[in-house]
Order: structure tokens, then sequence, then C-alpha cells
């Protein structure tokens, strides 16, 4: 009896029954795709949490200041996580996810361009830090939304934690080994 594969589903060539089929996700391209986009945006934007401190710090040596950048970059998340996740299920998530991340790189690239043009300050960098914040919160929401039409939704809890597992930069807990 041969089969033909479509998507995560084997179907009968008499069309009289369908099984489920376990796809790696190392094959599947939208997943791949949809991991690389997250690996380099949350290398960007994990960049960009340490950066803005330490920026605000080299140029005015106020913890004050820094701690002010410091919270700018975490409200993002408690101000518009829930509005991001709606946002994100109503809209086109793969455009959605360009968008924020080409407005944040727009946002981020106006820190060196002010420093060059010498205009930089402290405001803007707090500006700056969180736009980029709010920014990636409608990215990362739209991400995790993605990911069960890039698998498929039987398919999607293990590629929701590897996704999940890109936020951190020693991998997945799973396959750190415990200490003896």
């Amino acid at each position: 009896m041969s089969t033909t594969c479509h998507d995560d589903i084997t179907v009968d060539p008499t069309g009289s029954r369908s099984v489920p089929v376990r796809m790696p996700l190392r094959r599947t391209r939208n997943f791949r795709y949809l991991r690389l986009s997250r690996v380099l945006s949350v290398g960007g934007s994990s960049v960009t949490l340490v950066a803005m401190p330490v920026l605000v710090y080299q140029e005015t040596k106020s913890p004050f200041l820094v701690s002010l950048v410091a919270a700018s970059e975490a409200l993002p998340y408690v101000l518009f996580g829930l509005l991001a996740g709606a946002v994100a299920d109503r809209a086109h998530r793969r455009r959605l996810m360009v968008a924020a991340d080409l407005l944040n790189c727009a946002c981020v690239g106006s820190v060196p361009l002010a420093a060059a043009l010498g205009a930089l300050t402290p405001a803007h960098v707090l500006t700056a830090a969180f736009l980029s914040s709010t920014l990636y919160v409608f990215f990362d929401a739209a991400g995790y939304g993605l990911v069960p039409a890039a698998v498929g939704r039987a398919g999607s809890p293990r590629p929701t934690a590897r996704c999940g597992a890109a936020r951190r930069p020693y991998g997945s807990p799973a396959r750190r080994r415990p200490a003896p």
C-alpha cells in the first residue's frame, strides 16, 4: 500500500483513512524559518536589554537613569502583553512579526545614529528602550501564535517548547545534564 505525505497527514491512496505522521522538526521548513527568526530576534533584543542601561551609565554615571532604562524595558510586558496577544490573534502573524522587527531595527538604530550626530540624550535612550521592548512584545506574541500554523496543531507542544528555549542563551533545560 503506497501512501502520499501532505504536511503531517499520510493519506491512503484509496482515501479510506488517514493516519497522522510525526515529522521531525528539522524537516519542517516553516518551523526552521520561524525558529531562526525567533533566535535572531531574541539575540538582538537580549543585546539591546544589556546595552541600553550600559550606554546610559557610560553617558550619565547615574544609577537612577540606569534603573529607569531597565524599568522602561520591562514595563511593556505588563502594559501591552494582553493587547499584543489579542492583536496577534487577529492580525496576519508573519506580517506582524516582520513589521515589529523592522520597526524595532529603526528604533534601536536611531540610538547610534543620534550618538554619531552628537544628539543622543538619556530621554532618547529611554524612549528607544521602551519602544524596542514594546515592539518585541508584539513580535513574541505573534511568534508563539504562529507555531501551530507552522507545524500543525497536533504537534505544537514540542515546537512551542523549542521556540521558548530560544529565549534562553543556554538552550533547553532538558538537554542539560544534572550536576553529579
